[in-house]
């Protein structure tokens, strides 16, 4: 399968995770690690897969993604498996009423980005996936690693 993944990132810690699921997927397929900030509409020309991941910045993915995702034609995708990922923090400084709160009301950048994919004719492959930094510049919490390699061999290919 010829996978692209698509990734923006601010600290590096969206393109660890990003290199992880690289890792899990290079040994079966021909994967493409691409930042998004360099990634256009004829890189999508030729993939069986695409894989998005953005960091959760104010309930919402990059202002780069965000781009690249608004500039894919609306068919775009079509016959392409999507897949969408994002990192976030938890903080104990922060009210976990109040956060939980703000999550149901807003949620989390891997959700808007795979409703995004699929409007763009995408097809729906596994749910999205959050993975948590331990602060605002990282780097990934224990166990991390570990529910990335989980979740990418939870993909029916």
């Amino acid at each position: 399968m010829n996978i692209l993944i698509a990734y923006d990132s601010f600290f590096g810690n969206t393109e660890k995770v990003a290199k992880e699921i690289q890792k899990v997927l290079q040994s079966k397929n021909s994967v493409i690690l691409q930042n998004v900030s360099k990634t256009n509409n004829t890189d999508l020309k030729d993939i069986d897969m695409l894989i998005v991941g953005s960091p959760t910045r104010i309930f919402k993915y990059t202002p780069n993604i965000k781009t690249f995702l608004n500039n894919i034609p609306k068919d775009g995708l079509k016959d392409i498996k999507v897949i969408s990922f994002d990192t976030r923090m938890q903080t104990k400084e922060t009210d976990p009423k109040l956060l939980s709160k703000l999550v149901k009301r807003f949620g989390y950048a891997m959700e808007k980005i795979q409703k995004k994919l699929i409007s763009k004719g995408g097809i729906y492959t596994v749910e999205p996936k959050g993975f948590y930094v331990e602060d605002t510049e990282g780097p990934l919490k224990g166990g991390e690693k570990q529910k990335i390699e989980s979740w990418i061999n939870s993909i029916e290919k």
